[in-house]
C-alpha cells in the first residue's frame, strides 16, 4: 500500500506478523529528509489495513505532526491529566468549581488503568482492547481475595471514558472508543441490585445490642434517608428543631445539591440527648469513629445478615413509600432529581410489601368471583 504527497515524498503501508499477533506498519520520509517508521498492534490484517489507512489520511490532511500526537501513550494521557484534573476539590458558595471529590477513588482507578494500558498508544485503544480489559479486571480478586464485582469494573471504566474524552479535546486522538462501540462498553443492568432492607422485627433486634452512639447514627439513617457521610459531616447549624428538619448543605451532598430532610420524634429525642451546647459549627456526631466495625458486631450481635448501612437509607425511602407518601415527593427527601434512580435502587420490595400484594390481589379477586355469580 503506497501514497504519495505533493512533495512527492512516499509513503508505505505493510502488515506484518510477530509471534502470531498483526502490526500495522507505515513508513515514510518527513520534510527533513528523517525516515520514520511507525509500528501498531492490530487484531487482524483487516484492522491492520483499516489502521494502515488511518495513518496515511492523518499524513495527508493533518501533516507531520500527527506522528508526534500518534506516540502519545496512555502513561502520557494519565500524567497529563492528574495534574490536570485530579485534584481535592475546591468549593465556592456550596459549589464545586474544581478538583473531584473521591480523590482516592480517582487515584485508585487510575492505577489499575495505567498498570494495563501504560505504554499503548492512545490512538491503537480499541473498543476490543476495553473488552478484554474489563474481562480482566473481573479476573483479578480485591485486596481481601474476595471476587470482584462488576459494579468497581464499571467505576473504572466510566473513569476511563473521562479520561478518553479529555484526550479527544485535545486532540490526540479523534474519537473515543466508547462512542465507536457498537454496543456499550459499560452495562449498569449486570451490575448485582441491592434488594435488602431492614424489617421492623430486625430493626428491635438491631437497636437493643448497639451502644448509644451507633443508635444514634442507626436511629438518623432509618428516619432520614441521608448517607452516612451526610450524617457525619452534619453541623448542629443545619439542625432545627423548631420547624423539625434538617438542612443537608450542598457540598456534603453526593449530588451537590441542598435538600430538606424530616425530625421524628424518636430522632429528635436521640439529638436532644446529644446535644451539649455546642457551637453552631460543631458537628452532631463529631466524636464516632470505628463506624463499621461496630456496625459489624452489631450486625452479628443482632443476628442480621447481609445488611449494610447504605441498606438504611434504601429502608427509609421504601418505609415512606408502603405508607402511601408519592415516590416524586420521597425523591425531594432522598435527594434523587431522577425518579428511575430512585425506583432502580431503593425502592425494595419487603415481606410487608409481598403480603400486602397477596391481599389485595385476595380482595380483587373475591370482587371478580362475586361479579359472575
Amino acid at each position: 500500500m503506497k501514497s504519495g504527497n505533493k512533495m512527492g515524498r512516499e509513503r508505505t503501508g505493510s502488515i506484518t506478523k510477530i509471534n502470531g499477533k498483526f502490526y500495522a506498519r507505515v513508513t515514510f520520509i518527513d520534510s527533513e529528509g528523517k525516515r520514520h517508521d511507525l509500528r501498531r498492534r492490530a487484531v487482524d490484517r483487516k484492522d491492520a489495513r483499516k489502521i494502515i489507512k488511518d495513518v496515511l489520511h492523518d499524513l495527508e490532511t493533518r501533516g507531520e505532526t500527527s506522528v508526534e500526537v500518534s506516540r502519545i501513550t496512555f502513561s502520557d494521557l494519565a500524567s497529563v491529566y492528574k495534574e490536570t484534573r485530579m485534584k481535592q476539590a475546591e468549593y465556592r458558595d456550596d459549589h464545586k468549581i474544581c478538583g473531584m471529590r473521591s480523590l482516592s477513588s480517582a487515584n485508585s482507578h487510575l492505577k489499575a488503568l495505567t498498570d494495563y494500558f501504560g505504554p499503548t498508544p492512545l490512538q491503537s485503544i480499541t473498543v476490543g482492547q476495553i473488552e478484554k480489559y474489563k474481562q480482566h479486571r473481573l479476573s483479578v480478586p480485591t485486596k481481601r481475595s474476595k471476587d470482584r464485582s462488576i459494579t468497581s469494573v464499571n467505576r473504572e471504566l466510566e473513569f476511563l471514558r473521562s479520561m478518553l474524552r479529555f484526550a479527544v479535546c485535545e486532540g490526540w486522538i479523534d474519537k473515543s472508543p466508547f462512542d465507536k462501540a457498537s454496543t456499550p462498553l459499560i452495562s449498569k443492568s449486570d451490575e448485582a441490585k441491592r434488594t435488602r432492607t431492614l424489617s421492623w422485627e430486625e430493626e428491635k433486634r438491631l437497636l437493643e445490642v448497639c451502644g448509644p452512639d451507633l443508635q444514634s447514627l442507626i436511629i438518623t439513617a432509618l428516619d432520614t434517608g441521608m448517607r452516612l457521610g451526610e450524617i457525619l459531616s452534619l453541623s448542629w447549624s443545619s439542625v432545627d428543631f423548631e420547624n423539625k428538619q434538617i438542612t443537608i448543605q450542598a457540598l456534603n451532598t453526593k449530588t451537590l445539591t441542598k435538600r430538606i430532610v424530616p425530625i421524628s420524634s424518636r430522632l429528635e429525642n436521640e439529638l436532644r440527648i446529644l446535644l451539649k451546647d455546642p457551637g453552631p459549627d460543631e458537628k452532631v456526631f463529631g466524636n464516632i469513629s470505628h463506624i463499621y466495625g461496630i456496625w459489624k458486631t452489631a450486625c452479628r450481635e443482632a443476628q442480621i445478615e447481609g445488611l449494610r448501612f447504605h441498606d438504611l437509607r434504601a429502608t427509609f425511602a421504601t418505609r415512606l413509600i408502603e405508607a402511601g407518601m408519592a415516590i416524586e415527593q420521597v425523591a425531594k427527601i432522598t435527594g434523587h432529581s431522577q425518579l428511575s434512580t430512585l425506583y432502580e435502587h431503593y425502592l425494595r420490595n419487603t415481606s410487608e410489601t409481598i403480603a400486602k400484594a397477596a391481599t389485595l390481589l385476595n380482595r380483587m379477586n373475591d370482587r371478580g368471583g362475586d361479579s359472575h355469580h
